[in-house]
């Protein structure tokens, strides 16, 4: 390869992010003797960081279709009904058989989550599908996914060298339509864990912890 200052990649997935309305990837060059002049993904304190997720999450969104075979499913809801809104028209689907027609179709994902969490039911999938993703390892989430069930935030942040401390302010959904200002910190311990906290507005205004988790690296 000739000396360029352009580098090549081959990935399944790049996280992006903004540097001044600039659309950067996330790499970054390390100061750490280990990797100087050597571009990698890493923490601040010099982990290789290894994205680890599904390429989609969505509290719904496939339509089943059911013209021409309404026989098919033992009762479907009356479209005038409370769940009427979870009733599609498609055209030229996927499907071979419907692969020159239009048909009619529900979304039975949806209107399940609808029955069971209520009107809410998005606000409770995102929770819900946040807890299991990290309960099974999971870090990252892919481009197919519902912009709320990840819940899209800004967030910026500084690294203390000194206290071994990343300080950040977000900006992110607050499940009611509009959007609310909060305050992370992750601190690395001398023990090798990364405690990671954050901090929102209470029904007070005043600030109020939301959040903590401990990561113990595995030995």
């Amino acid at each position: 390869m000739q000396n360029s200052n352009r580098i090549a990649l081959s990935v399944d997935c790049v996280i992006f992010g903004f540097d001044e309305n600039k659309l950067k990837v996330l790499l970054i060059r390390s100061d750490l003797k280990k990797y100087q002049g050597k571009w990698w993904m890493v923490d601040p304190l010099g982990h290789l960081f290894w994205s680890n997720g599904t390429t989609g999450v969505s509290p719904g969104g496939d339509i089943t279709p059911i013209s021409e075979r309404e026989n098919w499913f033992v009762s479907l809801p009356e479209e005038k009904g409370p769940f009427g809104s979870f009733y599609r028209d498609g055209k030229n689907a996927t499907y071979k058989y419907y692969s020159n027609k239009s048909w009619r179709g529900i979304d039975i994902q949806q209107l399940n989550n609808f029955r069971k969490y209520g009107e809410n039911y998005r606000d409770e999938v995102a929770r819900i599908s946040h807890e299991r993703l990290h309960s099974w390892g999971f870090n990252s989430i892919g481009n197919w996914s519902d912009s709320m069930a990840p819940g899209i935030a800004s967030t910026e942040a500084t690294w203390d060298a000194a206290s071994k401390t990343m300080n950040g302010t977000m900006v992110a959904p607050d499940g009611q339509g509009g959007t609310a200002k909060m305050r992370s910190t992750v601190v690395y311990t001398p023990d090798g864990k990364r405690v990671f906290s954050m901090f929102m507005p209470g029904p007070d205004g005043k600030e109020m912890p939301t959040m903590r988790i401990t990561y113990t690296r595995r030995k």
